[in-house]
């Protein structure tokens, strides 16, 4: 083990941000590896590794990983504590946000669109965002319309 370096508080913050985002890179490329399939409906993930090449791909992300966690000693960085709550209520957050901007007339810049198409557009955003509503209503139930 390597001994500590204490840099500045800002340094610090930084190198805690770079690190956090590496960590959840790492943890993104094993999952996707070890998933071998997409499971989505608007991305589909087709498999670029062979069973070899995948495994020499995840041991490689541990051994970035090993070396990550000294990097993380060397600098004491500390974790950061986020809550599953605060996880969901930012994905909450970032949904709602992206429907309210797709209804048709917020929409400008992309040209006109047909009245009953709008309408349509509308109605489908509405359903998506009343959904959207009701992950809220689980997530936050003290919080009142």
């Amino acid at each position: 083990m390597s001994s500590k370096i204490e840099l500045p508080s800002a340094h610090k913050g930084s190198l805690s941000a770079v690190a956090r985002s590496i960590e959840d890179s790492l943890n993104d490329i094993a999952v996707r590896l070890q998933l071998k399939y997409s499971n989505t409906n608007l991305r589909k993930v087709e498999p670029s590794f062979s069973d070899a090449e995948r495994t020499l791909i995840l041991e490689t992300v541990e051994e970035i990983r090993r070396t990550l966690i000294n990097f993380i000693e060397v600098f004491d960085i500390q974790p950061f504590s986020v809550t599953e709550s605060q996880i969901i209520q930012a994905q909450y957050t970032h949904i709602s946000s992206l429907l309210q901007d797709s209804y048709s007339g917020k929409m400008k810049g992309y040209g006109k669109i047909p009245a009953k198409d709008a309408i349509l557009l509308d109605k489908q955003v509405a359903l998506l965002a009343a959904k959207v509503e009701n992950l809220r209503k689980v997530i936050s139930p003290t919080v009142r319309e």
